[in-house]
């Protein structure tokens, strides 16, 4: 008995939760302003603008997705850096690489095409 409770005891201890996790600081909705309101793309039109959303191993804008394979996170004081290979698409899928730069409190998408997708803020429910 006491052998297992040991036992239980170190494992509680020596496996991360999920709370460790380093990305988990990357995770969430983030846009801008008009992306998290889902106002329209252009001025009197139809189509909403839509927020990234980004998870453990995905990430969705829209209606695109990414398969992530991340790279190890370094941290600092004021924020985080990592990075990713993004395979996006459904029927051709395309690989990317892309870094994240979160500094005080905001998001910032550097793709390996030379497009930057930022300053993001984390959108807020309601």
């Amino acid at each position: 008995m006491r052998a297992a409770l040991t036992l239980a005891l170190l494992f509680c201890l020596l496996t991360p939760g999920a709370a460790a996790d380093p990305r988990a600081a990357f995770y969430g909705t983030w846009g801008t302003a008009e992306q998290c309101a889902g106002e329209p793309i252009k001025r009197g039109g139809t189509v909403p603008a839509e927020p990234f959303e980004i998870g453990d191993g995905w990430l969705r804008h829209g209606k695109i997705w990414c398969r992530l394979r991340w790279f190890p996170v370094e941290t600092d004081g004021d924020g985080a850096r990592s990075g990713a290979q993004a395979s996006c698409g459904e029927d051709a899928v395309r690989p990317y690489s892309l870094r994240m730069v979160l500094q005080g409190g905001t998001l910032t998408l550097k793709w390996d095409i030379f497009q930057s997708t930022g300053p993001l803020e984390r959108c807020v429910a309601g």
